[in-house]
């Protein structure tokens, strides 16, 4: 694979194999250097950096986010990803859920028809508006650091 800034330098992938057939690893979505991956039967989230010498791209697992073989995201069910501040949105048949650094939290539990979020905004980037068949909803997320007791 050929790196977008220079002529002749290779990506590195993280701990991937090339060409491995129909077990090949899926980009489900991204937000600004940190992609949602599916990989063989979990989800992962990959961090991009450009080495400023070299400026090649390298994508690297990220380990704030530990794989996620969660059984209530069935991989071939995700309609949709959008990206919050801390994690990705992820749009199934009949829910959405969160996915961030703690793990995978339903968030609404029925279809919904549109999602919008504003990752790249300076107020809002974990903020999202969901529309669904009778209403309109308007969600924050955040990460604590608390422990509910």
């Amino acid at each position: 694979m050929k790196s977008a800034l220079g002529l002749n330098r290779e990506d590195t992938l993280f701990d991937l194999e090339p060409d491995r057939g129909p077990d090949q690893a899926q980009v489900l979505g991204n937000s600004d250097k940190k992609l949602l991956v599916a990989d063989r039967q979990s989800l992962r989230v990959v961090n991009l950096t450009v080495s400023r010498k070299e400026r090649d791209i390298q994508a690297k697992a990220s380990k704030s986010f530990p794989p996620l073989s969660d059984p209530a995201v069935d991989l071939t069910d995700i309609l949709s990803t959008h990206a919050v501040d801390d994690g990705f949105l992820v749009e199934l048949p009949d829910e959405v859920r969160l996915i961030n650094p703690h793990g995978s939290f339903p968030v609404i539990s029925e279809p919904v028809a549109h999602i919008r979020t504003f990752a790249n905004s300076r107020r809002y980037p974990d903020t999202a508006l969901v529309i669904r068949e009778d209403c309109v909803s308007l969600l924050g997320t955040y990460v604590t650091t608390q422990q509910d007791s």
